[in-house]
């Protein structure tokens, strides 16, 4: 069949159309790879728990895990832990190797380096995701400090998450000792003094 300069065939607007198709697919097929597998391994470390004064970890093991991820005695731990569940779940290593890069110790630290990363590979924004790091800053009277906390969101409701932290208490504070599951309101984006809720940092998987 004739085409004419500049018009396109049925048959390659068909393949384009199911490359198009082909590359979503497997855009979300990496997705929920991704969730599942970042729930399961975030999951599998919950109970473990510091010595006095993050001065280590009672399961050596796990010890090992964090301070391969940089964590060293003596620091806080919260956002080395989201860094451990990423490392061990992400499949793409171009995505997995970046995002090393851009997690720090340090919770706000790590929300400004993907705040200014131009790889097009993460999304900060302010909606939850599962499978996201969340972000919290602490604040004292209606001041941010450069302290805060992290963790792993595992479920989202309408108004509240479900995540498993890293450094977490009873009260879900971000001096803690053990890796729990909380539950977390969005309405802690009004804190004046205490973790503020910050943003979500997850992957863009069509990229």
């Amino acid at each position: 069949m004739a085409t004419g300069k500049g018009l396109v065939s049925p048959q390659k607007r068909t393949l384009k159309r199911v490359t198009l198709f082909a590359v979503i697919s497997l855009a979300v097929a990496t997705a929920i790879q991704n969730r599942d597998e970042i729930i399961k391994t975030a999951k599998s470390f919950v109970g473990q728990e510091e010595t006095a004064n993050n001065s280590g970890f009672k399961d050596k093991t796990f010890q090992a895990a964090m301070t391969n991820v940089g964590w060293r005695s003596g620091y806080s731990w919260c956002v080395f832990f989201t860094k451990l569940v990423w490392q061990k779940s992400l499949k793409n290593d171009t995505i997995r190797a970046l995002a090393m890069k851009l997690i720090s110790g340090n919770s706000q630290v790590t929300l400004a380096n993907f705040t200014k990363d131009k790889s097009g590979k993460f999304i900060v924004s302010d909606t939850a995701t599962v499978g996201a790091i969340v972000i919290y800053q602490e604040f004292t009277n209606g001041v941010g400090t450069s302290s805060g906390h992290a963790g792993i969101v595992t479920a989202v409701f309408p108004d509240y998450f479900e995540t498993i932290e890293g450094n977490t208490n009873n009260n879900g504070g971000r001096e803690g000792y053990i890796v729990a599951a909380k539950k977390r309101k969005f309405t802690a984006r009004a804190v004046t003094n205490g973790l503020r809720l910050r943003k979500f940092i997850t992957i863009r998987y069509a990229k």
